[in-house]
C-alpha cells in the first residue's frame, strides 16, 4: 500500500492523482532533482504475469525514447514493493474528457489547434514504429494554454496485443475503438490511431459520441463500431465546415483501407482546400513568403529572404569550426552512437551525397563555442524556426525543393528554400530515410539528452517542430 508521505527510492509521494483498470497513479517529488512526477503503480492483475512484464519492460524502454514536447516522457520503470512502477513526467492540466465534459462543445478552431498537436505526436511516434491503440479524452492532457499532452503510449500497445480487453484487465473506454480492433486483427497499424482521433473530435465538435452510451453491453457498442452508419456531425453541430466534416468522416471510415495512410495527411486537410489556410493563423503574425527574393551573401552562401529572416538557401557543408579547428569526421557506426563531441558525415558516408545535400552534423558540433555557422551567421533558435513556419503559413511544400514527394506532399519551393530531403543518421549511427524525411537543427536544447529540430516528410505539407537525442546526425540551415 502507498501512503502519501512516504519515499520510494528517490521519490517522495505527495498524493495520489488516480486509480483505473491500470492501477494508481500518485503525484511524486523527485527529491534530487526537485521536480514533480507522476508514478503509476500496476495492478496486482499485470503484475503476476511473467510475460506481460517482460512486455512492458521492452515498451517502457520504447516509450522512454518517444521524446517529444506533446507526449508524456517515461523517466524510469522499476520493481519495488513486489509491483512494478512507472516513473512519468507531471503532465498540468486537465483531461481532454474533463474539458469535453466542462464545455459541452468545442469550438472548431479550439478543436482543431488541439488536434494539429495530437497528430504532430502520434506521427512522431508512427514514423518510429509505435502505435498507440488507446487514443482517447482520458489519455490526453491539456493545460491551460491549450498544449497537449499524450499519456500511456506503450501499455496500450501491451494490452492491446496480449487481448486483455475484458477479462483480467480493461483496456479503457471501448466507444473509441477502430472496427479492427474489435474484430482482433493482428496488424494493428497507425490508422487505427487516426480512427480514434476522429472519434474523439468528433466528441470535441458535437459534445457527444456518435454511439448509444446508454448502454451497458460492451457488445451492443461493439456492434455498432463494426456495422453501424455514423452520423454527419454537422446534423448535431450546424456550424461546422464543410472541410472538417469531410476530414472527420474520412478519419472514421469503417474500413482502414478508406482512412488517411498517415497523420501527415491529415494535418494537410485540416487547414483544407478552400483558401483557409490561414485560419488558424493570426493574421498580424503572417509575412508573405511570395516575396522572398534569392540574394548572396560576401562568402558566396545562396541566400534567401522568408519575411523577415535572411536563410542560407543550401545546406551547411563546412568541415572546420569558425576559428578553424577542423571538425572530426566519423564514419564508423559504433564510433558514431557513443560520441558527446562534435563531428559530421556524408550521407552513408558517399562524397557524393555530400555535393547535394551537404553534410549531416551531430548536435554536439552544432553547440560548439568555437562556431559552427560561418561569420555574420548562427544556428537558427527554436523561435526562429517558429517564425519561419509563421513566414510560410506552415506550409512545408513551400519550403522544399520542386519535384519532392507526391500529391499535397510535392515541394514547391516558393519560398526559395531549396530544402532537399536528405535522410538523417539516427542515434545509433544508421542512415535512414534518404528522399523521405529532412531534419534542420536547432540551437536550441531540449534536455541533458536531446534538442530541438525542424522536420518535412516527403508525403506532407506541414512543418514539424520536435526534440530529439544530440547523437543524431541531421541537415543545417543557417540564419542571419
Amino acid at each position: 500500500m502507498i501512503l502519501t508521505g512516504q519515499q520510494i527510492r528517490d521519490y517522495k509521494i505527495l498524493s495520489k492523482i488516480g486509480e483505473g483498470g491500470m492501477g494508481e497513479v500518485f503525484l511524486a517529488e523527485d527529491i534530487n532533482l526537485l521536480r514533480r512526477v507522476a508514478i503509476k503503480v500496476l495492478a496486482p492483475e499485470l503484475t503476476r504475469n511473467v510475460e506481460l512484464i517482460d512486455r512492458f519492460r521492452q515498451e517502457a524502454r520504447l516509450q522512454a525514447s518517444l521524446l517529444h514536447p506533446n507526449i508524456v516522457t517515461l523517466f524510469s520503470f522499476f520493481e519495488e514493493q513486489s509491483t512494478f512502477m512507472m516513473v512519468q513526467e507531471f503532465a498540468e492540466g486537465i483531461t481532454l474528457k474533463e474539458l469535453i465534459k466542462a464545455k459541452i462543445k468545442l469550438s472548431e478552431q479550439t478543436s482543431t489547434e488541439i488536434v494539429m498537436q495530437i497528430l504532430e505526436a502520434l506521427g512522431f511516434a508512427h514514423q518510429r514504429g509505435v502505435v498507440h491503440r488507446d487514443i482517447k479524452p482520458s489519455n490526453i492532457m491539456v493545460d491551460s494554454n491549450s498544449n497537449i499532452k499524450i499519456m500511456d503510449f506503450g501499455i496500450a500497445k501491451v494490452l492491446g496485443d496480449k487481448g486483455l480487453t475484458r477479462t483480467g484487465v480493461k483496456m479503457g473506454t471501448v466507444y473509441y475503438m477502430s472496427p479492427e480492433q474489435i474484430k482482433a486483427i493482428k496488424d494493428i497499424d497507425q490508422r487505427t490511431d487516426i480512427y480514434s482521433l476522429g472519434i474523439t473530435l468528433y466528441e470535441m465538435l458535437t459534445g457527444k459520441l456518435p454511439y448509444n452510451t446508454t448502454t451497458e453491453s460492451d457488445f451492443e457498442v461493439m456492434n455498432e463500431i463494426v456495422n453501424n452508419v455514423i452520423d454527419d456531425p454537422k446534423k448535431i453541430n450546424p456550424q461546422l465546415s464543410e472541410n472538417i466534416v469531410k476530414v472527420i468522416m474520412k478519419m472514421i471510415s469503417k474500413e482502414r483501407e478508406s482512412r488517411y495512410k498517415t497523420c501527415y495527411q491529415v494535418s494537410e486537410e485540416l487547414y483544407g482546400n478552400d483558401g483557409n489556410k490561414n485560419k488558424y493563423v493570426s493574421e498580424d503574425t503572417i509575412y508573405g513568403y511570395r516575396e522572398a527574393i534569392n540574394l548572396g551573401d560576401q562568402s558566396g552562401n545562396k541566400t534567401v529572404k522568408i519575411g523577415k529572416q535572411t536563410w542560407m538557401a543550401e545546406n551547411l557543408n563546412v568541415d572546420h569550426y569558425r576559428n578553424g579547428d577542423p571538425i572530426p569526421v566519423v564514419q564508423d557506426q559504433e564510433k558514431w552512437k557513443n560520441l558527446k563531441t562534435g563531428a559530421w558525415c556524408y550521407y552513408n558516408n558517399d562524397p557524393n551525397n555530400g555535393k547535394k545535400y551537404g553534410k549531416l552534423y551531430n548536435w554536439y558540433a552544432v553547440n560548439d563555442p568555437r562556431g559552427l555557422a560561418p561569420k555574420d551567421w548562427h544556428i537558427p533558435t527554436l523561435e526562429e524556426f517558429k517564425t519561419l513556419k509563421v513566414a510560410v503559413n506552415n506550409n512545408g511544400n513551400a519550403l522544399k525543393a520542386l519535384g519532392q514527394g507526391s500529391g499535397k506532399g510535392a515541394g514547391t519551393n516558393t519560398s526559395g528554400f531549396s530544402a532537399l530531403l536528405a535522410g538523417y543518421r539516427d542515434i545509433n549511427g544508421n542512415f535512414t530515410n534518404l528522399g523521405y524525411y529532412t531534419n534542420f537543427w536547432s540551437s536550441t536544447e531540449s534536455n541533458t539528452y536531446d534538442a530541438y529540430y525542424l522536420s518535412l516528410y516527403n508525403d506532407g505539407s506541414y512543418i514539424y517542430l520536435y526534440y530529439y537525442g544530440k547523437a543524431d546526425g541531421f541537415s543545417v540551415r543557417c540564419v542571419m
